[in-house]
């Protein structure tokens, strides 16, 4: 028992969310941990994943994101697997030896985790494996809402039909956009309402079009803002964009990294006759979002 403290309870997972299922399985893993004196260590795959395995779905959270909301749970040490091409050709006997490699006291997986090439490894391999090597094997029963399993797919579909509160419930926390800010065509600035253009990542699952009711982080504070999600038709602009507007603020945030937390739709996107309507509309908004 004198390495004990060397050895790790590994937490398997792709953890696209870290929703409240992948909560309880991180708090299983590090009450092991902690009761052996092993290190709690989070196995994730990086953001190339489900691309290199060919699907085309977008990810809640990217690795950066993952990694900032692990680390807000106390979660620090996290392996963040390279899904090469050769590394997701590895059998499920030549993924557990890897595993292996990273000294585990134990393992801790959703009784739904896959692994190896063409996802052949189940958790009954998992688990008879890990017996043999003289590696602890610990299941997690998958959570549910509603007597419905909680799922990243599910959460997924919410995000995608703009039904934030749901999604949020289910995630554990806000989702948000993590991006910088870029220059725009200044048009909010024309009409009096300057709105923070901000830069995604192709990866990035973002919400059913709309304007919602969000908070925005600036160097670590938090200012309550509306957020609208896609196009301008009022100015025959087409092109997607997630554009910020903070309330009674006046910050410079061009080339600043934020983080836009969203809590509720507050309706479609509409085009409106007049620029000047659309302001009248935009503080409308802005009373239904913060006057209630």
């Amino acid at each position: 028992m004198a390495d004990l403290a060397k050895k790790r309870v590994l937490a398997l997972g792709f953890f696209d969310g870290i929703h409240i299922g992948h909560r309880y399985l991180l708090q299983k893993a590090k009450a092991l941990a902690e009761k052996s004196g092993s290190k709690m260590t989070v196995v994730t795959f990086n953001d190339s994943f489900l691309t290199n395995l060919g699907k085309s779905e977008k990810e809640i959270f990217l690795l950066k994101e993952r990694e900032k909301i692990l680390k807000m749970l106390g979660y620090r040490d996290i392996i963040a697997l390279n899904p090469t091409k050769e590394f997701l050709s590895k059998s499920k006997d030549e993924f557990l030896e890897y595993l292996l490699s990273l000294n585990p006291y134990a393992v801790v997986a959703g009784k739904d985790y896959a692994f190896g090439k063409m996802a052949k490894g189940n958790t009954v391999y998992l688990e008879k494996y890990m017996r043999e090597k003289g590696v602890k094997t610990v299941l997690v029963n998958l959570q549910k809402y509603k007597l419905k399993k909680i799922s990243t797919s599910n959460i997924k579909r919410l995000i995608a039909e703009g039904r934030i509160e749901l999604a949020n419930k289910l995630l554990g926390d806000a989702y948000f956009i993590e991006g910088k800010v870029i220059k725009g065509r200044g048009i909010g600035s024309s009409l009096g309402i300057p709105t923070a253009n901000i830069l995604i990542d192709p990866m990035k699952l973002v919400p059913l079009e709309g304007v919602y009711k969000t908070k925005t982080e600036i160097d670590n504070k938090l200012y309550d803002s509306i957020t609208n999600v896609g196009h301008r038709p009022t100015f025959e602009d087409h092109e997607r964009s997630i554009e910020t507007l903070l309330i009674n603020q006046s910050i410079d945030l061009y080339g600043k990294d934020i983080v836009v937390y969203f809590y509720h739709r507050l309706r479609d996107i509409i085009k409106f006759e007049t620029p000047e309507k659309l302001v009248n509309q935009i503080k409308m908004d802005l009373k239904n979002a913060y006057e209630k």
